[in-house]
């Protein structure tokens, strides 16, 4: 868990470094109301007594790593041959 924490927070302080890199995205958050309570899958033991912090950000952009292939077509569900 540390190191999803660690990876989290290294893209979070890259994007702000580096804004060009980030092709537009916004970064929004924390998030502190919803319909669960609190972030998804949180975990279920209290990580501050470790030294860590749950929140849950929302990220919004345009991805560009991937094209569609000829075929391909995009649908609602989200999978999508690239």
């Amino acid at each position: 868990m540390k190191v999803f924490h660690r990876i989290t927070l290294i893209t979070l302080i890259a994007s702000c470094l580096f804004p060009h890199l980030t092709l537009g995205a916004e970064v929004t958050g924390p998030v502190t109301v919803g319909s669960k309570g609190g972030p998804f899958n949180a975990p279920t033991f209290d990580v501050a007594a470790h030294g860590y912090v749950v929140e849950e950000y929302i990220l919004d952009g345009e991805a560009r790593a991937y094209e569609f292939k000829e075929s391909a077509s995009k649908t609602a569900d989200g999978r999508w041959a690239t």
